[in-house]
Formats: C-alpha cells, structure tokens, sequence
C-alpha cells in the first residue's frame, strides 16, 4: 500500500466511527422527541350522551337536534342507540346491549324509575328530552363539572391520571365521528332515514383509577371518548376525545 495512504487511513477510520457515533446520537434524540411529542396534558370537557332507538317517534328528528346542539357547545358528544323498544316489532340494527345497560344504570343513579327516548343526558347528572335544544342548553348550564380537578395525559394506548380525589372509573366509548345514515324497514320510523352523530360502536371499562391516581391501559380503535365517571355510574367529571383534533 503506498505510504500516503497507510498515513491518512487511521484518519479516515475515525472520521467514519465519529460520523456513525452522530448518527446514533441524532436518532436517539429523534425517537426521544417523537416519545415526548405524542403524550400531551388533555383538558377535559363536559360529556353529553343522547340515547335514541329506531322504533321512537320523536328520535330522528331529536337525532338532529343533538347534532345542532353538539356543534354550537364546547363538549364531547356521543349518540348511544338502545334496544328499549325492539320489542316493538322492529330490531334497531345499532343497539348493543352495552348502551341500554350504561342507560339503565346511569337513570338508577339519577333516581329514575327507568329510561326514555329521546334523553340527553349530562354529566350523568341531569336529563331531557334532546327534541327541543333550550332545555339541553339550560341543562348543560345547570351541570356541575369538576374537569379541572384532575390531570391527564393520552397517547392513544396509555392514561395517566393524577390529582383524583376520588375512585374514578375510566370507560372507553369507540364512536364513528361526523354522521352516519340509518332507514328502518318496519316500525315506527319506516323508510324515514335517521342520523346519528359521532355515533357509539362500543363501550367498555378500563378499569378504576384510585384516589391517588396512576396509569390505565386504554386502547382507542380510531376515534374515541374517554369518560371519567365517579363509581356505579355516577357523576361525569369530565371527558377526552382522541385524536384531540
């Protein structure tokens, strides 16, 4: 090997071995900040549930006066169909019997003697009728929301929750955003088309965080509304959505 190259070889070599150290440095630090970029503080909201089935009357036209009311309010909002009134003659073909149960439980607590259609419920503290949207507006406004007694934080997958005074228990709502189109066959509201807004797909517990908080593993599908809810399905204090935006 000629003498020149025998001399600049070692300094080659370091240069390839300090290049590839800056390398390893540079991705580390990228997958560092992509880590911290995608876990951030959500502020909670007020959630609003409306409950409506196939075979009520007064639920396709109380299906649009939810949506009017979700998009004039700062709140999350999510249409649970229930199964209530298949025993009518006509099966609505959106019902799980996850919502009729969430529905059922959340009246208990409410002291009803049991659930209607079409009710908004807020907070699972306070109910109407979703028909006229005044009512829901003097409603929401009537509701007591604590969202920022507690902190939280969300990548899609894992919660953390701290500053709980409280037992919370954590429920998951899956729900398909925008509107989505539904026309019964028979019943009721046939050949009428219903809309739903940000509608429910599946409900379930990610368990209870306690009194001094920690972390929940909470898988979101696609989109979803995550609920923090005082145990036996008590009063809402507050709601996420992901992706936030």
């Amino acid at each position: 090997m000629p003498m020149i190259m025998k001399k600049f070889l070692p300094l080659a070599l370091s240069f390839s071995l300090l290049a590839g150290a800056s390398q390893s440095i540079a991705e580390d630090k990228s997958v560092e900040k992509q880590d911290t970029v995608s876990v951030q503080e959500e502020t909670l909201s007020p959630f609003v549930e409306l409950y409506t089935s196939q075979s009520c009357p007064r639920c396709p036209k109380a299906n649009e006066r939810f949506k009017e009311f979700a998009l004039e309010q700062d709140i999350i909002a999510v249409t649970f169909p229930v199964d209530i009134w298949d025993y009518m003659g006509w099966k609505d073909t959106f019902a799980q019997e996850e919502f009729t149960a969430r529905q059922k439980a959340i009246n208990t607590h409410m002291g009803r003697r049991g659930p209607y259609t079409p009710q908004a419920v807020f907070n699972g503290e306070k109910h109407c009728s979703a028909v006229k949207k005044k009512p829901m507006e003097r409603r929401l406004k009537d509701t007591r929301n604590a969202r920022d007694e507690i902190k939280v934080q969300y990548d899609g997958a894992e919660l953390s929750i701290a500053g709980n005074d409280k037992p919370l228990e954590v429920w998951i709502v899956d729900y398909t955003p925008g509107d989505t189109f539904e026309t019964p066959k028979s019943g009721n509201n046939s050949n009428k088309t219903m809309l739903y807004h940000n509608r429910a797909i599946d409900l379930a517990s990610a368990g209870t965080v306690e009194k001094s908080g920690g972390i929940l593993q909470a898988n979101c599908q696609d989109h979803c509304a995550i609920v923090f809810q005082e145990p036996a399905h008590g009063k809402v204090i507050g709601a996420i959505k992901y992706p936030n935006s």
